[in-house]
Formats: C-alpha cells, sequence, structure tokens
C-alpha cells in the first residue's frame, strides 16, 4: 500500500518481473510492504535506493529540497546512496524510529531518530508546523493547495518559529490562521495566494 503526498509520483512496472519490486519516486511517499523474500522491494529517488524488508516507511524525496530522507516505522529497511549501489560500505540499516538523510550537494549521510507526528501525519492529512520559518511554510503550502504563494514586503516579516498543525484544513482556514498569528493580511485568487506584510 502506498499513500502519495502532493506534487509526488511513483513509477513502476504494471507486473513487477524477476526477483525485485522496483519504484521509483518522485516527491514523498508512506508505504507499506507485506514481506516476500523471492521477491526484494526497492524504492529508488534520484539520491538513493531503499530495500524493504516488510516494513513500514516513509520517503522524502522532491526534488527542489536538498535532503532526502527515509524515516522508518516499523520492520527493518537497507538504505544505500543511489550512486554507490554496489559498495556493500554505503550500506546503511534502519531499525524503527530511525530516519536517513542524504544532502545532494556534499553527499553527507546522517542517521538520526525522528518524530512520528512531525514526519508522518501528512498521510493523515494533518499538516505540522514545529518552529517552520517562513519559506518552509510557503513551500508546505503550495504543495499541499497546488497554489504559488507570493510573499510581498518580505523584508516586514520578521523571524519565524511558527507551530501548529492543521487536520484537513481548508487553505482559507489556514491562512486566516497563520495570519491571525504572524499578523498579516493575504489574498486567495484562482491558483495564486499573496501573503502582504
Amino acid at each position: 500500500i502506498v499513500w502519495l503526498n502532493s506534487k509526488s509520483s511513483i513509477e513502476y512496472d504494471q507486473h513487477f518481473s524477476g526477483d525485485t519490486r522496483m519504484v521509483k519516486l518522485t516527491g514523498e511517499a508512506y508505504f507499506e510492504v507485506v514481506k516476500d523474500p523471492s521477491k526484494k522491494f526497492i524504492v529508488k529517488t534520484s539520491s538513493m535506493s531503499v530495500t524493504a524488508i516488510g516494513t513500514q516507511f516513509n520517503v522524502n524525496a522532491f526534488s527542489s529540497g536538498d535532503r532526502h530522507q527515509v524515516a522508518l516505522a516499523e520492520g527493518k529497511v537497507i538504505v544505500q546512496k543511489t550512486d554507490k549501489l554496489n559498495e556493500d560500505d554505503q550500506k546503511v540499516y534502519l531499525d524503527p524510529g530511525q530516519s536517513l538523510s542524504i544532502f545532494k550537494s556534499n553527499g553527507k549521510m546522517i542517521q538520526s531518530s525522528f518524530d512520528p507526528k512531525k514526519v508522518l501525519s501528512w498521510k493523515d492529512g494533518i499538516i505540522y508546523f514545529d518552529d517552520a520559518v517562513l519559506e518552509e511554510v510557503v513551500e508546505v503550502l503550495e504543495r499541499w493547495y497546488d497554489k504559488t504563494i507570493v510573499v510581498q514586503n518580505i523584508e516586514k516579516s520578521g523571524v519565524w518559529q511558527f507551530s501548529s498543525e492543521f487536520n484537513n484544513e481548508t487553505l482559507e482556514n489556514v491562512m486566516r490562521n497563520i495570519s491571525y498569528s504572524k499578523n498579516f493580511e493575504y489574498t486567495i485568487e484562482g491558483e495564486t495566494v499573496k501573503i502582504i506584510f
């Protein structure tokens, strides 16, 4: 079972053949994979390859972002950089509650724990911000609602550390809440949202 986030897509053969089930991901997806030792399940992005061993995990690999991340909810996965698929020393094994981030700009890999609420809530229709800067809020809302957001007078926006949670809310309700909290005006006209400081 695959949950696709907004602005995300997967590619795969209609009938998996051979000893692998290969999926190519652009964007973000949450996978529930049934264990099948005879057919490995592999998710490929532009910077990593994730091999699942009967498991549930999230892969965030938007092409616009520098950081691609795998977060393991259940089971076990093996992660490798896409450009190092034949080198055993590049394999990273994750246990539940662990994540691995790969930065495209410098190839750096960072393994850590993650907050499931922050990383996985999108698949339940929840937008979750935790000390988010303005740029992150804009990027998430543009992707979530498929709109273009224009920020006017950004120099007046101040320092942002925005925290909130929106459960299946309309764009109008989200913008009203954020504008009240961060003191700006906004308009929603067709496919464009303007934020005016």
